[in-house]
């Protein structure tokens, strides 16, 4: 894999820039009427993943982590699963995101909820994070390495951070057998944008990395009955959306991910690795 380039990074800020959008979230919820005092209040708008607040609350379950444990989100969007960690399971989240919008928008939106003081966001590139030591009991990828060319680097990084028995979570969208992928997609407007690998070669380049797989499933069908349920429920109504947030073409982006994922176009899969034993270790 190549590294990424300057151009590529501005590619990525450009595909996700959305100024004042923290601030453009809570007129929205003014306007229409609705609270917003409540983590679980922004789930309409910051949950940037397939199958939602249910995907992280399945993943965050499966590691049986206690209360005050530190954890690592990488690609944090608006900061909503690490809210929803924070507030249901009492972890410590850092969340990290290339996107500067996003991240004042995670932290802006988590004081609004009386959440700030749970969780830490900074902007960041996950293929050269300024956190040293070995400190996370997991490290989260929701849906983020699409966009991330040197995945060698995302991986080696993230393995970095885990203490001994810390777990990668990832919940990440690949390359299907069927191609081209249909764009634009949430990830990417354009195919240039978008750096989807196949399962196989991620799998190869995490032990590579050192890490040791313990668990991998395809949600591809979950996922696509997700859409479709979505989609077919799907009418305008006021208040605050995704549009907020995706804010060019979203219902083509949509209907894109539920065609990729028909035609195979696109796979998703969850995984849980740990950190390898190394000699020193």
């Amino acid at each position: 894999m190549r590294g990424s380039s300057a151009i590529q990074l501005s590619e990525i800020r450009q595909q996700y820039a959305a100024p004042g959008l923290g601030e453009r979230i809570e007129a929205a919820f003014r306007q229409a009427g609705l609270p917003l005092s409540s983590y679980e209040d922004l789930f309409v708008v910051d949950q940037l993943h397939i199958r939602g607040v249910e995907a992280v609350r399945d993943l965050a379950g499966l590691l049986g982590l206690p209360p005050g444990s530190r954890v690592l989100d990488l690609g944090c969007g608006l900061g909503g699963p690490a809210r929803l960690m924070a507030a249901e399971f009492g972890w410590r989240v850092t969340g990290v995101d290339l996107c500067a919008d996003f991240v004042q928008a995670a932290r802006r939106l988590s004081r609004r909820v009386g959440l700030a003081k749970a969780l830490h966001f900074l902007v960041a590139d996950a293929t050269r994070l300024p956190l040293t030591g070995s400190w996370a009991r997991a490290v989260f990828s929701l849906h983020v390495q699409m966009n991330i060319q040197d995945k060698s680097a995302y991986l080696s990084r993230a393995a970095e951070q885990l203490v001994q028995g810390g777990k990668l979570v990832v919940y990440e969208i690949f390359a299907g057998p069927t191609q081209p992928v249909l764009y634009p997609t949430p990830w990417a407007d354009v195919p240039q944008r978008s750096a989807l690998c196949t399962p196989e070669a991620f799998l190869q380049l995490a032990e590579a990395a050192g890490l040791s797989c313990e668990r991998w499933v395809e949600e591809s069908a979950r996922c696509l009955d997700w859409f479709q349920q979505r989609l077919a429920k799907r009418h305008p109504v006021p208040g605050p959306d995704l549009g907020l947030v995706m804010h060019t073409a979203l219902e083509a982006k949509l209907r894109n991910v539920r065609q990729n994922l028909e035609e195979k176009r696109i796979r998703v899969f969850t995984g849980i690795f740990s950190r390898q034993k190394t000699e020193l270790s």
